[in-house]
């Protein structure tokens, strides 16, 4: 038979066609990647087991990648967000194979099991470290300015490996931001912005392409003398120039305090002999036409390419941070209606309660979220003058953070021991309203302590206040009003009444009294709400409008009442104690996002949050730049060459433990004895030996000849490709007496104990240390070359520079990455 071409060729193209959909349907491996999950000895970390209930923390490092049933064949079960954090607790009984799957657990899903590819998860939970440094490895992004053609791009922040899937709600980063390395694909740095992943509720940021990245793998930055003026007296500047033989324009870098106020350095990317090439960046904010996602430079932008922190926005992150501190406050009404729904706050021998359920739901989440719990108990005010308002444990100033296993149980004992005390009165009279408002009023001011945490107040009864009744008794009557004016003292704040069902009043003389109180509940509860909402909404886009109806609870009726109440209030406050949603906004805002932006996002994903916190940390993120609510941050970033003949001041990026041990490294160095003797000279290079392994923990030197600043240097544990004083020397020189004069050494004793006392007021006064370097007193014959370069310091050091603001001015600042960064000057170093 015979075929013509055409159809034979058709055939073959549709055969080619159902092979290629029948292989697109058969699962595709991941591609592994540096710091993925290939190489983890699980089954060693388990303890030579295949199970373990703690697990192991690990995210996902490709968005929706597959999760299956079984931990072999099959097909997914579900897909994974990227940087979802998970706990592995099991691997394959049959091997810990680099290529097999491992069983892991969604945090907040119970015990479901779910087995994944390694190479679809991250391992490490600390950033890689840099061949030739070994200091850990840091990515600056580089967005770049274009001058010919007046705009700034921004970057994108991919969610897969291979960095070129775009997504529409992948982040976008347009200014200079200091991210860790923790993965590495051919083409990509997966970054995040801590420098420790030490919870499920941690982030990642995403995946940057290499040739938009800066890598900064030193730790060092250059700036201008603080004091450096002009002839007129005004802040002086350096220059900078983008060519390497410095023909170009200068690009004015301003010295002045304004470094004290930023977490900003110029980063030292490379030393030579005539000039260090550092990273700058300069602030695209306001006056700029977005067009086709990039941002025109007006004439005024463009004249302002200078660097300057003080015009860089700044985001305030303690206190969007804050929002992870939660204090819940229980207003009861203690009647006799009331009974059962007390036992359901507080728990009872054999139940858990609503506070029991927060502290396990919260205290298992993450290490970063604090909760402290209060109460106070209101009835009716009596005909004696009494005003119903009864006992509770207010939230005190005290221990703000309680973010101690110790605190947080501390108080919580407190709580549990006041509140199974509380009883409800067994009075049948008829009057059913209670002093409702006025156990509002109070409850504002023990709401109060610590005012920069999230507080959410839960008001639980089933009647209302009646001002005339309260009148009848001598007793002031209080308007919604009075009570408001009192809430809105508390910045933070989120309030939620719960009423339960409607009480059996077939046995009462009066049923209509009681249906008028338990109406009431709810008339004042709304006009509360709504003035709370009123507040919330000031200046928010209707988008996120507050509606107050959402926080009124209305119980199911029956004998599920007690446990709906438990559900809805330990749900509300895991959704507002969300560290993940936190760690989401602060990376947004620190890659240039507007907040407004973050939000809608954020709640598209987070549905169950309150909108109210949403207002919240909008007012909160918006205090201190209000440009960063609604426009992007855009900065160019480039680098330049700065001449080493011009006034500077490098600066070590420390974080607090590296400085302390950097400080407590000379202190057995400068205590020792005399050196005189040979013994005593060993003993002498022996202590920097032993203090250099003990402090920057660190192995024995293998090569006594080797110069201390190498060894350190190979350790990761040097800053910077500059030599301070007692890194110029060798081990050896500092053990054999013939090797230098003594009162070199002596020199360096000294240089060793004002390095240790200037380090020690950096790390407990923040400040720079005004030092007056002289000529050493008398002669030094056959000093060595690197004796000639220590400094001589008079002793005692002079008083600290001063700063006009001690609370504004500092060198050290929260840098973004989970941890305080303080900038020493390099030569304050031994």
């Amino acid at each position: 038979m015979r075929i013509d071409n055409g159809i034979f060729s058709a055939l073959l193209v549709a055969f080619g066609l159902f092979l290629a959909s029948a292989a697109a349907a058969e699962e595709t491996p991941a591609t592994g990647f540096a710091g993925d999950c290939s190489k983890t000895k699980f089954f060693e970390i388990f303890g030579f087991t295949s199970k373990n209930a703690d697990g192991r923390t690990v995210f996902v490092a490709r968005h929706e990648a597959p999760a299956f049933k079984e931990p072999v064949g099959g097909a997914p079960a579900r897909t994974v967000p990227f940087s979802t954090g998970l706990a592995v607790v099991e691997v394959d009984p049959k091997g810990d194979s680099p290529n097999g799957r491992v069983g892991v657990m969604f945090p907040r899903e119970g015990a479901a099991l779910y087995w994944m590819d390694r190479a679809d998860l991250l391992c490490n939970l600390s950033p890689m470290r840099d061949g030739a440094t070994q200091i850990e490895r840091k990515a600056l992004i580089r967005t770049k300015t274009v001058q010919r053609q007046n705009e700034i791009q921004s970057i994108t922040a991919f969610r897969e490996p291979s960095a070129t899937r775009f997504a529409a709600d992948d982040r976008h980063l347009t200014r200079l931001a200091t991210y860790l390395i923790y993965g590495e694909s051919p083409q990509a740095y997966l970054v995040a912005d801590k420098f420790t992943l030490a919870s499920e509720s941690d982030r990642l940021v995403g995946w940057i392409k290499k040739d938009e990245a800066i890598n900064w793998n030193w730790a060092i930055g250059l700036r201008p003398p603080h004091d450096i003026k002009n002839p007129d007296g005004s802040t002086g500047q350096i220059c900078g120039h983008e060519e390497r033989d410095f023909s170009g324009a200068c690009i004015p870098i301003l010295g002045g305090l304004s470094w004290f106020t930023s977490a900003l350095r110029l980063p030292v990317l490379e030393v030579t002999p005539d000039a260090y090439r550092v990273v700058v960046s300069t602030s695209g904010l306001g006056g700029a036409e977005i067009v086709d996602g990039k941002i025109k430079l007006t004439k005024a932008m463009l004249e302002r390419l200078k660097v300057d922190p003080a015009q860089t926005p700044g985001i305030n992150e303690e206190g969007i941070r804050a929002f992870n501190k939660v204090d819940v406050f229980f207003l009861i009404d203690g009647t006799k209606s009331m009974a059962p729904y007390i036992d359901a706050v507080r728990g009872t021998g054999t139940q858990p309660g609503v506070v029991q359920n927060i502290l396990t739901a919260i205290g298992t989440r993450s290490k970063d979220v604090s909760v402290r719990a209060g109460f106070r108990i209101y009835r009716d005010s009596d005909a004696k003058g009494n005003d119903g308002i009864g006992e509770g444990v207010a939230l005190s100033d005290s221990r703000c953070d309680a973010n101690t296993e110790e605190a947080r149980a501390r108080d919580r004992r407190r709580f549990d021991e006041r509140l199974a005390t509380v009883g409800v009165t067994t009075d049948d009279q008829d009057d059913y309203e209670e002093n409702l408002l006025g156990g509002l009023e109070k409850a504002a001011y023990d709401i109060r302590g610590c005012a920069d945490r999230q507080k959410l107040l839960f008001v639980i009864g089933d009647a209302g206040y009646d001002p005339f009744a309260q009148a009848e008794r001598k007793r002031p009557a209080l308007t919604h009003d009075q009570v408001y004016e009192a809430l809105s003292g508390i910045d933070k704040l989120t309030v939620f009444f719960i009423r339960p069902p409607h009480a059996d009043t077939s046995a009462s003389s009066n049923p209509g009294a009681y249906d008028t109180a338990w109406k009431t509940f709810r008339t004042d509860a709304m006009e509360i709400l709504r003035k709370v909402a009123q507040r919330a909404n000031a200046g928010a886009a209707d988008a996120v409008r507050v509606d107050p109806e959402r926080y009124f609870i209305d119980l199911a009726s029956g004998g599920r009442a007690t446990r709906d109440m438990l559900e809805r209030i330990t749900a509300s406050v895991k959704e507002v104690a969300n560290p993940g949603i936190i760690n989401d906004v602060l990376i947004d805002l620190r890659g240039g996002a507007p907040i407004e932006k973050i939000i809608e996002r954020l709640r598209n994903e987070n549905n169950d949050v309150p909108v109210l916190f949403w207002n919240m940390l909008r007012r909160t993120a918006c205090a201190d730049s209000p440009e960063t609510c609604k426009q992007a941050i855009y900065e160019g970033v480039f680098e330049v060459h700065v001449k080493r003949n011009q006034p500077h001041v490098l600066e070590a990026w420390l974080l607090a433990d590296q400085l302390a041990r950097w400080a407590s490294l000379t202190k057995p160095i400068v205590d020792s004895a005399d050196t005189s003797l040979p013994e005593q000279r060993r003993a002498f290079g022996n202590l920097v030996q032993q203090s250099l392994q003990s402090t920057l923990r660190m192995p024995s030197p293998e090569n006594l000849n080797q110069q201390i600043g190498e060894f350190v240097q190979r350790a990761g544990r040097l800053p910077g490709p500059i030599k301070t004083p007692l890194m110029n020397y060798t081990f050896k020189q500092l053990e054999e007496a013939g090797s230098m004069p003594t009162c070199e050494v002596d020199r360096l004793r000294n240089w060793l104990r004002n390095s240790s006392y200037m380090l020690e007021r950096v790390l407990n006064s923040d400040r720079l240390s005004n030092r007056r370097e002289e000529k050493a007193p008398g002669e030094c014959p056959g000093m060595t070359e690197a004796g000639a370069k220590i400094p001589w310091i008079r002793t005692p050091i002079d008083v600290l520079v001063q700063w006009p603001d001690d609370k504004k001015y500092s060198l050290s600042k929260d840098a973004g990455i989970g941890e305080r960064v303080y900038w020493v000057p390099h030569d304050y170093l031994p």
